[in-house]
């Protein structure tokens, strides 16, 4: 643990990383560079990308679909996040966004996620804009399709730690998710919501 605590932040002898930066080919020239370090990383490894300015990462954060995928300024993600997206789903996210620990961002398989500005995450949160729909009993749970939706999370809002938020939901400006919710409906402006059964603590905050 001790070592841990002091060497987590800096780069080892045996680290490799690169950058490219406004280049046309980017995504090929990052496949090169992965090919070339032919190294997994002690603690973590990544792709990050974005269009915007003051971009803060950990080790660890992961992200696929980059090109479905838009981060706008001053934005914060804390170690081990992912953003996933494919090319059937897009995620766009604002400025001023904060993610701690462990955090899923996920719209794959059709899914839309939008988040707006001022937005803070806790640790262990799951965003997922997508599920599986069982239709057929006799085929495998794992075999069957996905059923892509979207998530709407407006301005100045706040999501607790351990949050599981599910496809077509939108969480209007100015709420507060509180930790270990289930978000399956919709969120009004203003309002605070706690627990599985998503009971209204207040509103009009």
């Amino acid at each position: 643990m001790k070592y841990l605590e002091k060497n987590l932040d800096k780069l080892k002898e045996e680290c490799g990383v690169f950058g490219i930066l406004n280049n046309k080919d980017a995504a090929t020239l990052t496949a090169l560079g992965l090919h070339s370090l032919q190294h997994r990383g002690q603690e973590g490894c990544g792709i990050i990308t974005s269009d915007g300015k003051n971009f803060y990462s950990e080790i660890g954060l992961f992200i696929t679909g980059h090109k479905n995928i838009t981060i706008r300024n001053n934005c914060r993600f804390m170690r081990h996040s992912s953003i996933n997206a494919d090319e059937n789903s897009s995620i766009k996210i604002g400025n001023n966004i904060s993610v701690n620990y462990n955090v899923n961002i996920n719209s794959c398989n059709n899914g839309y996620i939008e988040i707006g500005d001022n937005v803070m995450i806790g640790q262990n949160t799951v965003l997922r804009a997508s599920d599986h729909i069982p239709k057929d009993r006799n085929e495998k749970i794992n075999n069957q399709s996905h059923t892509g939706g979207k998530i709407i999370i407006g301005n100045n809002v706040w999501i607790g730690a351990n949050c599981v938020i599910l496809k077509n939901v939108k969480i209007e400006d100015s709420s507060v998710i509180g930790a270990g919710t289930i978000v399956s409906r919709n969120v009004k402006k203003n309002e605070v919501i706690v627990g599985n059964q998503q009971r209204t603590l207040k509103t009009n905050v």
